[in-house]
């Protein structure tokens, strides 16, 4: 009923001709008519004067009253989807401010003072002068054409408080006429107006890093390519077709949709190999990028990044690694930001190096070109690009051990995600201090924290973020020894997966799979347990922590199911791989499995030291640092003392002497 109100604004008249359809349809299927057409509320009763029979006879009677010159302005006006300011009205309709009064005076117009004194055409006011617009071809053609001008400069005037002092603003600027460039930007692809694609969606590409609205920014993206495939002519044409296909690659991998992502791409390079001066930052960035992209074909990305760095460093060396190539290209990026003297390019590269550099574990040179980019973003004012860098610093912290550190990056950068708008990184950021609150041991405050990231996730829609969540709040029950709880949350973020139905979310299942697994071991349903572990691999071909830990789980089952021989190879794999993702998170928790075969097999004084350098170590969980306790106390008899603890390189050693194969 509200919508019907708002729908006929109150007029009596209105309200009459829409509660005579009650006794036919519900409230929301009036409202839904009303919307689609104004000669819904209509009364053919013919008692009554043609003035009172239908809302178009009003209207009827309203435009009759108005100059010629009133009546073109009111058309033009109705080009507007969702309200505009007195300037666009200027641009776009010619008209003045006193236009507009007099227009208001006429019950015409509106002016919303709660939305910063936009104007606004009454819903079916503006259908009405829409269709006298439509009734002129050549007007309509000529409204809309000055519509996506005025928007395409409207949107180009953002970019420099996007990437600066007032990001804030310039993200309120265009949220506000969201509507009117979306008009615009399709009426340029339409019109394969190249130009004001380009100023558009240069900006926008921005925006929806910034405040994501992915599934948006994909369907706008496929209905523009569509529409100018084939259409470039020129070469800076060509050159566009290029940014929004590398802009489409961005979009595609952010829903994690990495197939499409990488066609994407290459087409982008197709297009920018003729000349890749033409390509701006954030396509030669997405392209450095590749390597930490899970992509297939791993061959074909090293070939075009060849193919790049070819034709921009002549002099460099042939047939690298894809790493390599990647690190050689980004600095290439860096290079050309710092020739620019673009502050906000130069944080951009140094957050692509330093993730490619994470990606390699080389967490040193990340841990400095993270600092680097938040400092830099820091001090031009870019909130977005420092809560990038401060959660990036988060996982620094966190891959070394360092949770209260890890926490502290991540607790800055959620109010500066909340203040720019970004909600997907409100939601991962809520659900990744879950992660690292309950590593520290403090579970109530973790599940507080995994609840508001999955409610947030769920309301925007991003089912793989309230997986996490979901998943979160299973291992967090599983922590605190309480099975029977764990076991909705499990079946929960199933649902949420199934629900999803896309392989872009193989990844995800995988995580699943093994946290199911350890739950079903400690359910004592092994056989299910190994199932579940095995199958995680193939789910996870090209993350070695996932690797790692389910050769881990498998190990652990086997133990179990007194499998000692085959245990031990798998837990000699799980340390191997651990030790080569130079995660010492991993190393710790697998060490633990490492001890409980050792006392296993009789050989109780290393178990017994391996087991204190746990429960010391900065890096143990806190539910790991429990278990070793519980299984060192264990291990000593009455009155014994527990020998020194290790080294992590005595430990390591130790296990290995036992008959691992040399990694």
């Amino acid at each position: 009923m509200v919508r019907i109100c708002q729908l006929v604004d109150g007029m009596p008249l209105g309200l009459e001709l829409a509660a005579a359809w009650l006794n036919l349809l519900e409230p929301a299927e009036i409202a839904q008519e009303i919307a689609r057409s104004l000669d819904f509320l209509s009364n053919n009763t013919r008692n009554l004067p043609p003035r009172h029979q239908s809302l178009r006879a009003v209207f009827e009677s309203s435009w009759a009253q108005l100059s010629p010159a009133e009546q073109g302005m009111l058309a033009d006006l109705a080009i507007f989807p969702a309200g505009f300011s007195r300037e666009a009205a200027r641009e776009v309709a010619n008209a003045s401010l006193q236009d507009l009064s007099t227009f208001i005076s006429k019950s015409l117009v509106t002016r919303a003072r709660a939305e910063n004194g936009r104007f606004v055409l009454h819903e079916l006011i503006r259908q009405y002068a829409e269709e006298k617009l439509q009734a002129d071809r050549q007007r309509q053609f000529a409204t809309h054409t000055r519509h996506m001008n005025t928007f395409a400069r409207y949107v180009a005037a953002q970019e420099v408080a996007l990437k600066g002092q007032d990001q804030i603003g310039g993200l309120d600027a265009i949220e506000t006429e969201a509507e009117n460039i979306r008009l615009a930007w399709t009426w340029a692809a339409l019109q394969a107006d190249f130009r004001a694609v380009q100023q558009i969606c240069r900006v926008m590409a921005l925006y929806f890093w910034m405040r994501p609205r992915s599934a948006e920014a994909q369907r706008l993206l496929d209905f523009t390519l569509q529409a100018l495939e084939g259409q470039a002519k020129a070469p800076q044409e060509t050159a566009t077709l290029g940014e929004l296909y590398a802009m489409d690659a961005g979009i595609a991998a952010s829903l994690r949709n990495f197939p499409r992502s990488w066609a994407s791409l290459e087409r982008a390079c197709v297009i920018f190999e003729q000349d890749w001066q033409r390509a701006p930052l954030f396509t030669l960035s997405n392209l450095g990028n590749l390597f930490i992209w899970p992509h297939i074909d791993y061959s074909t990305a090293r070939v075009w990044l060849e193919r790049a760095i070819a034709a921009q460093i002549p002099s460099a060396v042939h047939h690298q690694s894809l790493e390599a190539a990647s690190r050689l290209w980004l600095e290439r990026v860096l290079h050309t930001a710092q020739a620019e003297q673009d502050p906000w390019g130069l944080a951009q590269a140094l957050r692509s190096l330093a993730n490619l550099e994470h990606q390699q574990r080389n967490y040193d040179l990340s841990l400095q070109y993270f600092t680097e980019s938040r400092l830099l973003s820091q001090r031009i004012g870019d909130l977005k690009g420092e809560e990038n860098a401060l959660q990036m610093l988060g996982e620094v912290a966190y891959t070394a051990g360092y949770y209260p550190s890890a926490e502290r990056h991540y607790r800055e950068a959620l109010p500066l995600a909340e203040r720019v708008g970004d909600r997907e990184d409100v939601s991962y950021i809520q659900i990744r201090l879950a992660d690292l609150v309950a590593l520290q041991g403090r579970y109530a405050e973790a599940e507080t924290l995994a609840r508001q990231g999955v409610q947030e996730a769920e309301f925007w829609g991003n089912l793989q973020l309230a997986t996490y969540g979901t998943m979160a709040l299973g291992d967090l029950a599983l922590w605190q020894g309480q099975l029977a709880a764990a076991t909705p949350h499990y079946d929960a973020a199933e649902r949420l997966l199934f629900n999803a139905r896309e392989p872009r979310h193989r990844s995800v299942l995988g995580w699943l799979k093994l946290a199911r697994s350890h739950h079903q071991r400690l359910q004592g349903d092994l056989e299910g347990a190994l199932a579940l572990a095995q199958e995680a691999p193939d789910l996870l071909p090209h993350n070695i922590w996932g690797q790692a830990a389910s050769q881990y789980a498998q190990g652990e089952t086997l133990l179990d199911q007194g499998e000692l021989a085959l245990a031990h190879q798998h837990f000699c794999q799980s340390l191997e791989l651990a030790e080569e993702a130079r995660s010492i998170m991993l190393l710790m928790r697998h060490l633990v499995g490492a001890a409980r075969w050792m006392l296993h097999t009789s050989t109780p004084e290393p178990a017994q030291a391996t087991l204190r350098l746990v429960i010391q170590h900065h890096a143990t969980w806190h539910e790991t640092r429990v278990r070793a306790q519980g299984l060192l106390e264990a291990s000593l008899g009455a009155g014994q003392a527990a020998p020194p603890p290790y080294s992590l390189v005595q430990a390591l050693a130790a296990f290995r002497a036992l008959g691992c194969p040399r990694p």
